[in-house]
């Protein structure tokens, strides 16, 4: 391979090289400026044949054109528009447009530090985003062949994922590399590519489907796919990570991973099916029993508001049962709720007893009257009739007065009430103030998905009756002052989907809701 081409040098009297981007085994990868359209970045892509003989050379141009006019056809606004190619001395370039923001294998060692990884949530939204991406190419005969972590960007501006380094045209290059042999290349990555394509270099539609279901698992498991695929017999031990996947997710995942392409799924479009019959049991952030399942909450809590003054004036609204906080929290509450009822019930009965035992010791021959025993009425008029045992002697040698009914000592049920969580809505703030606007009734709940990266700096603030809590992308409160606020302000501390969910006080039947969120970097 020839040495890097020095910084500042322009290349074609248009493009200037500003730094090294990356290096593989087909070349480098520059980040350049556009001198004719007022020095707009842009990414040179290099290929530098292996051979420098004039004929190599000569079918090196041929199919590097051949394949990047393949790739010219592609227009999707998650991949770098395509702008040309151009040759300088015996190197050859493709021109794409510079995609801002940062790999998700970036992303993954930056949760790895922190002890985290993506959630399955995030997987599943991943996997919803980056389908139609092949959904688009494989229409056009195109197949990536290089799906992995790597490849693949959490754009900055919208924070969508960005497919980059398409095979297709390394491939078609590399094919004149063996005597001008036409034989399919093994272009791909150990661990990410299937078996067919690092053996033999056949590739199907699935084939990229299988890198992708491998990216999906290894996100989430922040393992290697060589310490999760059991070499001996070939199958995926990647589940034993993620206690609490949903099995119904698992099995597409395992679907996409099967070794033999005729048991994956034959098309993106049908992974997408599958997801979208499944949507309801990955909620946000945290799934319900049921699809729109709601969770119970005693009527009898009360929220009881407070004030802070750090970082401005806050109300707050404590001791209410929240929606959004990890399932280990409801796990808890319910449990606790449980043990209280245990606890009630069983000292109810234990009066029950103790009662029994007093009045059989004070009263032995004592029997409580009968509801359908007759009413002896008292000849003394100025006397009240008071319960007494049906067997006692009176001093006036009168009969006895019939007992009052006993009360029965089981607590009636309390009144419960149940939180909808309505329709979760994703926005793609932009850096400045973003504004939304929405009405909630009692016992509702409203999640926003905010894409966010780590480093920025959001503030939030809500106007009219609805409070909020500010959740990271682990689904915990981002820290211990964004629960049931009205206003909240901090520097992200990670990249991801964070949650904001908003509800009503107790109290409060219906109430209009005005968000003002202000992103800066």
């Amino acid at each position: 391979m020839q040495p890097p081409i020095p910084t500042g040098t322009i290349l074609q009297n248009h493009y200037r090289i500003k730094k090294v981007l990356g290096k593989g085994g087909f070349g480098r990868t520059y980040i350049a400026e556009d001198i004719t359209r007022f020095d707009e970045i842009c990414v040179l892509k290099e290929y530098n044949p292996g051979k420098q003989d004039a004929y190599v050379l000569e079918k090196s141009k041929e199919l590097f054109q051949r394949e990047a006019q393949v790739l010219y056809k592609i227009d999707h606004p998650q991949i770098p528009k395509f702008r040309g190619t151009f040759a300088a001395g015996r190197r050859l370039f493709l021109v794409q447009d510079f995609v801002e923001g940062t790999s998700y294998n970036n992303l993954l060692k930056r949760r790895r530090k922190e002890g985290q990884t993506f959630s399955q949530v995030e997987a599943f939204e991943f996997l919803q985003q980056m389908l139609p991406v092949l959904e688009h190419i494989h229409s056009k005969g195109i197949i990536h062949r290089d799906i992995s972590p790597d490849n693949i960007i959490l754009r900055k501006r919208d924070r969508l994922p960005v497919l980059i380094d398409f095979g297709a045209v390394k491939e078609g290059v590399a094919k004149i590399q063996e005597g001008g042999q036409l034989e399919g290349t093994t272009l791909g990555k150990i661990g990410y590519s299937p078996d067919e394509q690092l053996r033999t270099g056949k590739v199907f539609p699935n084939s990229d489907l299988y890198a992708l279901g491998v990216t999906a698992v290894v996100l989430m498991t922040g393992r290697e796919p060589q310490d999760l695929l059991d070499q001996n017999t070939m199958t995926w031990r990647w589940q034993q990570w993620i206690p609490t996947l949903n099995v119904h997710f698992g099995g597409i995942l395992n679907r996409m991973l099967s070794a033999r392409p005729q048991n994956r799924y034959q098309s993106a479009t049908e992974v997408a099916q599958a997801l979208r019959s499944i949507a309801s049991l990955i909620t946000t952030p945290t799934p319900p029993p049921e699809p729109n399942a709601a969770t119970v909450i005693n009527n009898k809590t009360k929220l009881s508001p407070t004030t802070t003054l750090k970082s401005g004036t806050q109300t707050t609204y404590q001791n209410h049962t929240r929606m959004g906080t990890s399932i280990r929290k409801k796990n808890s509450l319910a449990s606790q709720t449980k043990t209280l009822w245990a606890i009630g019930i069983g000292s109810i009965l234990f009066v029950i007893v103790l009662f029994g035992v007093l009045v059989k010791t004070l009263v032995p021959t004592a029997e409580v009257a009968s509801s359908n025993q007759p009413k002896v009425a008292d000849n003394s008029p100025s006397e009240s009739v008071n319960p007494v045992a049906e067997n006692s002697t009176s001093t006036s040698g009168q009969s006895p007065a019939k007992t009052s009914e006993p009360k029965s000592l089981t607590p009636s049920p309390e009144p419960t009430v149940t939180i909808k969580r309505l329709p979760s809505i994703r926005l793609n703030l932009q850096p400045g103030i973003n504004k939304v606007a929405g009405s909630l009734n009692k016992n509702e709940a409203r999640f926003y998905i905010l894409s966010l990266e780590e480093g920025q700096n959001l503030k939030i603030q809500s106007s009219g009756s609805a409070i909020m809590n500010v959740l990271a992308p682990n689904r915990e409160p981002v820290n211990d002052r964004a629960n049931q606020v009205q206003e909240w302000q901090g520097i992200l501390p990670t990249s991801g989907s964070y949650y904001l969910e908003l509800i009503l006080p107790e109290g409060v039947n219906d109430s209009d809701y005005k968000l003002e969120m202000t992103l800066s970097e």
